[in-house]
């Protein structure tokens, strides 16, 4: 799968947000930087990075915009002469605090054509009106002090020393004007001959101990810059085979690709350990959003998961065993707050993915560990139970922040106190699993505990947190007493987490499903018919729509209504790839957006929502695919009655990697797997015996002699298939046919 998006430069209003583990840096729609960040020191370093080329002093125009997994790239077009401008921050390299700007030139036409590059770099942190994000006042109002060593500027930042930043370009600078905010430059001027290329590049380097470590890591040769290209971009490539997975929807498909690449530009690596960010660029880590990111790294990344867990284990529990809110990972030692709820729902949901991790990965050794806090922290919940309800309930009786207990935590002078329906709903999962994890690891008598607890605690949110109004779940019965009955998306909780009964499923989805609350872009968080509606306030969680909100009844519709399960990822990644991204404000396509509007569907978020990726991975592979993570793994594929096929390559999974497909109502396995279906197991996965450009939608497994190809078609297709030697005896070709949706079940 060729994983770029080409647009009009005129379309987009922003650019992409592009990392490594130790910086993340934002781009304009032209390629220009808009902001770079540092992992090392949780600081800010450049504010603006802008490249503009003059051909015989007429300046270039951008045409189209081109993104990447690795890349941005702009084309620039004057007098002939194209330009593309290209960003790249490497990975898999030695030294990652550096950003390049690379300007590759073709003179197109029969004339020779002078050349001249201006720069305008401005190192303190800009409020840019495009981005949601606003940086703090310190980081605005920075000042640096440049110098030239070597035709190199290094500018410090003043008051910090050891906060550097070092320019340097493979080009003769004619000028440079120094201030006390950056740089401009502009090249002597250059020819270009009639079909001539050249590649200019144009290297900062970062760092936060002096100006050696920055100098010590410019590559200015090609052949080193060549090297750092390409390491980075098969690093990339790497994602795309890993976890592969193909449907009969190729726009399902697109959003599957791209959360995998969005998944890994989360990744940070902290002074204190692996972790990502709620809002990046930043070091806080919500312990909520860690959870949830983990249920999708599990099956990308699991050792990313495993070095969150880490961090989470040793920074993030509080004396009482209850899980802090969030932790500033920069600080040493690394700082942590809770808002004061004696109840939240970090709590269950560090639970969840402490099993998870266990289930997917069987690292029964790390889980150990960690078992000890998880049962403590179940302990802490069961301690917080009140009343004659016997739920656990939050006695905060404040505001916002710190009084909202759930995910919704952030609507100025909103209350959710009280016995929550979510919080409850997610401690019976935690109650619940950590029974399966006490099993796994031969804790018998905790077995029993949980499972008896997590029953109980069942029976009691059906018995009191139903509205006999509605006949659907309230929000909650808040400390006065009060029982809030209005509707919002919070009543999937107790569907997801195997609270409700098929009745109570089936009556809240179809609630749910009304256009009351469905989009054609997701789901709203409070129905639009609802008090208090309103599609903007709060951070769109009054009414506006959040994609994980549609990710949770997309899942939750799994078994009864998989056609709303498929329709429900095909709305979340819609907007990702509309025709004319601006008309719909900061959208930036292959990125996920963070909330939108709820009537007219703008992005009013981050342009890339650091949860999200994951959680439509996992909602691939746990909601389409059927995976059941447990001591053996269980496959019971979601699949609504107009789709036939469905698979995945490459998947983690305890330290191998699986592949499988359904077609023909079977299931074809490397391993064996437990299933309703019928199951085949061929145990080697021979697809990468096949062209590059065959893979994207085959699977081909091998069982001794024999062998079975898949083939599916997304979209109308021709194919030429080649067979290999290997498979077929003999090299073969096959010209096939298939319409969309359509699936071919070669056995040999």
């Amino acid at each position: 799968m060729r994983l770029e998006y080409v647009y009009p430069t005129e379309h987009l209003l922003i650019g992409g947000s592009y990392s490594n583990e130790e910086l993340f840096a934002r781009l304009h729609a032209t390629t220009d930087v808009a902001g770079v960040w540092s992992a090392a020191d949780d600081q800010h370093y450049c504010g603006k990075w802008a490249l503009n080329v003059y051909v015989d002093g007429v300046p270039a125009q951008p045409t189209v915009t081109t993104l990447a997994s690795a890349t941005q790239t702009t084309t620039l077009q004057a007098n002939e002469v194209r330009i593309d401008k290209t960003f790249l921050t490497p990975e898999n390299v030695d030294y990652r605090r550096v950003i390049y700007l690379l300007l590759d030139v073709h003179n197109q036409g029969g004339q020779e054509h002078s050349l001249v590059v201006t720069g305008d770099i401005r190192y303190p942190e800009r409020a840019w009106l495009q981005f949601s994000k606003v940086p703090d006042l310190y980081q605005k109002l920075k000042r640096v002090q440049s110098k030239v060593v070597d035709d190199q500027v290094v500018s410090t930042t003043l008051g910090r020393p050891d906060e550097v930043r070092v320019l340097a370009a493979d080009v003769a600078i004619l000028e440079r004007f120094f201030d006390d905010q950056g740089v401009q430059f502009v090249t002597a001027p250059f020819s270009l001959a009639p079909g001539e290329r050249r590649r200019l590049h144009f290297t900062m380097t970062f760092s936060n101990q002096g100006e050696a470590p920055a100098r010590a890591h410019l590559n200015l040769q090609p052949e080193a810059l060549a090297r750092e290209v390409a390491r980075t971009t098969a690093w990339w490539e790497g994602f795309d085979h890993t976890t592969h997975l193909i449907t009969p929807s190729a726009l399902v498909n697109r959003g599957l690709a791209w959360s995998k690449i969005n998944m890994a530009r989360q990744r940070v690596r902290y002074p204190c350990g692996w972790g990502f960010t709620n809002d990046p660029p930043q070091d806080v880590m919500v312990v909520r959003d860690a959870a949830w990111f983990i249920l999708g790294s599990d099956y990308l990344m699991p050792d990313f998961s495993l070095g969150m867990l880490e961090l989470m284990a040793h920074s993030a529990v509080e004396p009482t065993g209850k899980m802090t809110e969030y932790v500033l990972c920069c600080e040493v030692p690394p700082y942590r707050y809770d808002y004061g709820l004696n109840v939240n729902d970090d709590t269950p949901l560090f639970i969840i993915s402490v099993w998870h991790h266990l289930a997917t990965t069987g690292n029964e050794e790390f889980i150990r560990s960690l078992y000890p806090l998880a049962r403590d922290a179940a302990a802490y919940l069961l301690s917080q139970r009140l009343g004659e309800q016997g739920l656990i309930y939050c006695t905060s009786d404040e505001a916002n922040l710190w009084g909202i207990a759930g995910w919704r935590n952030i609507i100025p002078g909103y209350q959710q106190n009280g016995a929550v329906t979510e919080i409850n709903a997610e401690a019976y999962a935690a109650f619940s699993l950590l029974s399966q994890m006490a099993g796994m690891l031969g804790d018998v008598v905790e077995q029993r505990k949980w499972a008896a607890e997590a029953e109980q605690l069942r029976e009691r949110i059906n018995r009191w947190l139903i509205s006999p109004r509605t006949g659907l779940y309230l929000v909650n019965i808040d400390t006065s007493g009060q029982a809030h009955e209005q509707l919002t998306g919070d009543m999937v909780f107790p569907l997801m987490f195997g609270v409700a009964d098929e009745e109570m499923t089936r009556r809240t989805l179809l609630a749910l499903y009304d256009p009351e609350f469905w989009t054609p872009f997701g789901v709203r968080t409070v129905g639009k018919n609802q008090p208090g509606y309103d599609p903007e306030y709060g951070m769109r969680l009054t009414g506006g729509i959040w994609p994980n909100l549609t990710a949770w009844v997309a899942y939750a519709s799994r078994k009864l209504y998989p056609e709303k399960l498929v329709e429900g990822m095909e709305n979340i990644y819609r907007l990702s790839e509309v025709p004319i991204p601006r008309q719909y404000r900061n959208v930036v396509p292959g990125q996920f957006p963070e909330c939108l509007h709820g009537e007219n569907f703008e992005s009013r978020g981050m342009s890339l929502s650091p949860w999200m990726p994951a959680t439509y991975l996992w909602l691939g592979l746990e909601g389409l695919l059927g995976i059941e993570p447990g001591p053996h793994l269980a496959v019971n594929p979601h699949l609504p009655p107009h789709w036939h096929w469905a698979g995945v390559r490459s998947l983690p999974w305890r330290g191998n990697h699986v592949t499988m497909f359904v077609a023909r109502d079977t299931l074809f396995s490397t391993i064996p797997v437990t299933s309703d279906l019928p199951v085949e197991v061929f145990p080697e996965d021979v697809t990468p015996l096949f062209r590059p450009q065959e893979q994207d939608h085959l699977i081909a497994l091998r069982r001794g002699e024999e062998a079975v190809i898949f083939i599916g078609a997304p979209e109308d297709k021709h194919v030429e298939l080649h067979l290999p030697p290997e498979i077929a005896g003999r090299p073969q070709t096959l010209r096939l046919g298939l319409e969309a949706g359509n699936h071919l079940l070669i056995r040999l």
